[in-house]
């Protein structure tokens, strides 16, 4: 693994899909001003077979002060455990980061990969608010759904954690 992330974007618009992520500090980092980066469809921490490959901190580490990022999205999240700490860590920001669709501390075949703090953590980010724009805010799971759409497909299933499922 590295030393710092496996995949860290600093800026720009990028997709990060089906990627395997992990035996790195940190799996995935979006930082300084990234802004628009969607992430779908990854193994962080474990693979497809739902094996430890964790990573000895977050597994996905966002402070971007921008915001506006996608984790996951409906049918298409990402699969989240074994790493050290957290599986998800988001600062705040100026627009929203959406965080959806997610399975966080349970592998595919649903048994336990833990990761060793929170499912996921968000920092100095005190409420929980829609529409997108609204400052320092995140929208976690299925509370919000888009007109005629499933709030399961927008649920994130967060199990198997020492600490929290989501810490605020």
């Amino acid at each position: 693994g590295n030393t710092l992330a496996g995949i860290r974007v600093a800026r720009g618009e990028v997709s990060l899909r089906r990627n395997t992520v992990g035996g790195n500090r940190t799996g995935i980092e979006l930082g300084e001003t990234a802004s628009g980066i969607e992430i779908t469809e990854n193994f962080v921490g474990t693979d497809a077979l739902g094996r430890d490959q964790g990573n000895s901190n977050v597994g996905i580490f966002v402070s971007s002060t921008n915001g506006a990022n996608r984790i996951g999205r409906p049918g298409a999240g990402n699969v989240i455990g074994w790493n050290g700490a957290s599986g998800i860590v988001a600062y705040e920001s100026a627009a929203p980061n959406e965080i959806v669709g997610n399975t966080i501390g349970v592998g595919p075949t649903g048994l336990p990969m833990p990761n060793g703090v929170h499912g996921i953590q968000v920092r100095n980010q005190p409420t929980l608010v829609w529409p997108p724009g609204a400052h320092g805010t995140v929208v976690i799971g299925s509370d919000v759904a888009a007109p005629g759409q499933a709030l399961v497909e927008r649920a994130n299933r967060i199990v198997y954690h020492p600490q929290d499922a989501i810490s605020i």
